[in-house]
């Protein structure tokens, strides 16, 4: 229709000016509590306003601008976590994954998570912000053969913790390496996560380092371990970039929830 019309030309001049992608951050943040926000104060008037502001805002979100992204500070305890007044979605795998590599992609930054020099063994919770709309909770590695005894005992009561007392938790990205097996700490991890009803997204890292075929086969054996379906997780490569768009979907559901 011409109204139809009419409201996509503007949601298009909306996302094209710095102004505009500005107001729809704002809207984005301040409808999280308040469903109801007269989209006037944008600054935005039209008779097509209401639909140029839907059209603007999921074309934003497929697309997913990345405005800011910032670390906050780390913990281990509750005490130390910063408030929850924004959602988060936690993000861990065993140690060499390619979490950093995953999460660094994903936010179109090349240094933000950096990857530790001994593996497994900084045991600390990391929180990031992002677009001032989200948070980021990057966990520890976990079930590196060389990390002492002592350090590998700290990491489940620590996530233990954050898992069960964060209100503000939404789900976990659940990060497992397409070439391995899952493995007895995947197993423990997955069916801890499943009793406590926590929303997990699957991901497969470094699909490219198979052939088609053969991450495929894989993909299925590691559904299969985990009694889910290959369609359920998601392949992804931090090379190609593979898989990006997927996961800020499957994030999307989760964190707007």
């Amino acid at each position: 229709s011409g109204r139809s019309y009419g409201a996509k030309r503007i949601a298009q001049s909306v996302l094209h000016s710095t102004k505009g992608i500005n107001a729809l951050f704002i809207y984005l943040k301040e409808i999280q509590s308040k469903p109801q926000i007269p989209t006037l104060r944008l600054g935005i008037t039209s008779a097509a306003t209401s639909n140029a502001m839907r059209y603007a805002l999921c074309a934003l979100l497929n697309t997913m601008i990345i405005r800011s992204a910032k670390f906050i500070c780390s913990a281990v305890t509750p005490g130390q976590y910063p408030p929850d007044d924004l959602p988060e979605v936690a993000f861990a795998g065993r140690s060499n994954v390619g979490k950093s590599s995953l999460i660094n992609k994903i936010l179109n930054r090349k240094k933000l998570v950096r990857t530790s020099k001994t593996p497994g063994r900084t045991q600390l919770l990391n929180f990031f912000e992002i677009n001032e709309l989200w948070r980021f909770v990057d966990f520890p590695g976990y079930g590196y053969a060389k990390v002492p005894v002592e350090i590998k005992k700290r990491w489940r009561p620590m996530v233990e913790s954050y898992l069960t007392s964060r209100v503000n938790l939404r789900g976990m990205v659940w990060l497992l390496d397409i070439r391995r097996e899952v493995s007895k700490e995947d197993l423990q991890l997955w069916d801890w996560l499943q009793v406590k009803q926590v929303p997990v997204i699957i991901v497969v890292t470094k699909a490219d380092k198979l052939s088609k075929n053969k991450r495929n086969k894989q993909a299925a054996s590691i559904a299969k371990s985990l009694g889910r379906k290959a369609q359920e997780l998601i392949q992804f490569s931090a090379t190609s970039g593979e898989g990006k768009d997927e996961i800020w979907q499957a994030l999307l559901r989760i964190l707007e929830a």
